[in-house]
């Protein structure tokens, strides 16, 4: 594992034990590109949800490129991630994007406007200005799964519905190349209201 200078990884929540996986990932001193995704249990986890154990605080300083896919994940599983974000730093990458997507619906059943809620997922990624502090560049995809072109009525109130999100660029200190993509209606949130 040492010598890995690229590494894409999928990760199911639940199937895998992210502290596990942050000890593994401990050991790649030479890593340069990390591509992380983070697919989503299709059930909600039960009470024996795993914990992120206290595994220590990890620097990639080899990193330059990071690319992260996270589907929307259930709330409890937020919780989980936002420990093992937390723990890892990239001083050294450059590049930064970020996949975020999901499905747009009505939260409740007659819900006028549907909508698919983004601010766990993003917040559990970034969370202080120590983690990407060197990033130039970062490109943020948000995506609607259920947003196509089938003329159909499920598709068809996916996008009128809005995807929500706050973006988190004070704590990108050093961007200064910032892409927004969307195949949908971004609903962007002041990140200190969030």
């Amino acid at each position: 594992l040492a010598n890995l200078t690229a590494l894409e990884v999928t990760l199911k929540p639940g199937q895998i034990s992210m502290t596990n996986f942050h000890q593994n990932l401990s050991r790649m001193e030479n890593l340069e590109i990390l591509t992380l995704v983070l697919d989503r249990e299709t059930y909600e986890p039960s009470d024996e949800l795993e914990t992120f154990g206290n595994a220590g605080e990890m620097e990639f300083r080899s990193v330059r490129i990071v690319k992260i896919e996270m589907h929307s994940q259930w709330p409890r599983w937020i919780n989980v991630l936002k420990p093992f974000f937390s723990s890892v730093s990239f001083p050294g990458a450059v590049d930064l994007h970020v996949r975020l997507c999901g499905i747009v619906r009505g939260s409740y059943p007659g819900d006028d406007e549907p909508c698919l809620p983004l601010f766990g997922e993003m917040s559990s990624i970034i969370q202080n200005d120590t983690q990407f502090p060197c990033a130039e560049r970062f490109c943020l995809e948000i995506n609607g799964l259920n947003i196509g072109a089938a003329d159909d009525a499920y598709s068809m109130d996916a996008r009128r519905g809005f995807i929500s999100l706050s973006i988190p660029l004070p704590l990108l200190p050093n961007v200064k190349h910032f892409t927004l993509s969307s195949n949908g209606h971004p609903n962007i949130y002041d990140f200190r209201q969030s």
